[in-house]
């Protein structure tokens, strides 16, 4: 999720979908309207066929970006680059609200229609010291927006990129110091617990992860639903609300049930099951939402994939010691076993 500046006075969240199927983005995209998103990006790159456009954007319950993102920037565009510019050229005549493009193709890409124009720049590597350079660069490309992507590699960029005037706070720096070395690691680690006590305890799906590795992606997703770190977070209402028919007085303080969520019937079919195929596992509210939403989640989801797929690879045998009862943290809002007994063979 990014946020998107569309007006000096306006900032709208951006939800970006990446899927395989057509029909998957269709059904997400009308979702995430249904949920209050604003602004929706759709990752062309994803899709396993050649995306028809009709289909994405026709009839579209959001504005929309566009994006088709090559390998070199972390994407997964398969075909050739003559396609992705004229699959660009093609969102631009069809009216998308907004199309993403790379600063060294943006300049072969002209103004066109109402279609709003995202310039970008990528380094995952690294910050580099010449942004205010880059920046300059990339507004000589006709943007209505610029976007800079880079890899800050420690705090020290981000104290750099303060000292060159960046709009951040010291507070902030030490937020992020703070949200990697203790949030970052122990919502993951209790995930690993939670998922590797679930999988154990439905061995079929041990196996099956095991004999389809490619399946790790998707059943990432349906772990963070089935048995997630946090089942509960506080918020305090800002306003006064109704919420299922409940007034919710301004300054009420509010325990939102996650986990609740997560299984709710409505949204999940079978949702007290573990299904690691369940295919719209990616809706949960784990990682919260909107403006809330968690800006760790990829390297969340980063570390526990690594870490679950090398397990099912260098100790395949892996099973629950036997007798053993669980007993979980006694905590409002963090879930986790207080011990987990394993066995494997040697």
């Amino acid at each position: 999720m990014t946020t998107v500046e569309i007006e000096s006075h306006l900032l709208m969240i951006c939800v970006s979908i990446g899927r395989t199927r057509h029909k998957m983005v269709v059904a997400e995209h009308r979702a995430l309207a249904d949920r209050g998103a604003e602004l929706v990006e759709l990752r062309l790159d994803w899709l396993s066929r050649q995306p028809d456009l009709g289909r994405l954007l026709g009839d579209r319950p959001t504005p929309c970006v566009v994006t088709c993102r090559r390998r070199s920037d972390r994407g997964r565009w398969a075909g050739t680059e003559n396609q992705r510019l004229a699959l660009l050229r093609a969102a631009i005549v069809a009216g998308a609200e907004y199309v993403d493009l790379e600063d060294d193709i943006a300049g072969g890409i002209p103004r066109y229609g109402s279609t709003k124009r995202i310039v970008s720049h990528h380094n995952f590597d690294e910050t580099p010291e010449n942004l205010e350079e880059i920046h300059s660069q990339l507004t000589q490309y006709d943007p209505d927006l610029v976007k800079l992507v880079t890899m800050a590699n420690s705090p020290g960029d981000m104290v750099r990129m303060q000292a060159g005037g960046a709009e951040i706070s010291d507070d902030e720096i030490a937020g992020v110091v703070y949200s990697v070395l203790f949030a970052g690691h122990e919502t993951t680690t209790t995930l690993l617990a939670n998922a590797m006590r679930e999988v154990l305890l439905n061995p079929d799906r041990w196996e099956d992860l095991k004999a389809n590795p490619d399946k790790w992606t998707a059943a990432t997703e349906e772990f963070l639903r089935f048995s997630p770190s946090i089942v509960a977070w506080r918020r305090r209402a800002l306003e006064n609300a109704e919420i299922g028919g409940v007034a919710i007085p301004k300054g009420a303080n509010i325990l939102l049930l996650l986990g609740s969520a997560n299984r709710d019937d409505t949204v999940f079919e079978n949702a007290d099951t573990l299904d690691i195929d369940r295919p719209n596992a990616r809706n949960h509210l784990s990682f919260g939402y909107g403006i809330h939403f968690c800006l760790g989640q990829q390297l969340s989801k980063l570390e526990f994939g690594i870490a679950m797929r090398e397990l099912a690879r260098r100790l395949p045998s892996l099973r629950l010691a036997p007798g053993q009862d669980f007993t979980f943290a006694h905590n409002t809002s963090f879930r986790v076993p207080t011990a987990l007994q394993i066995e494997w063979d040697l």
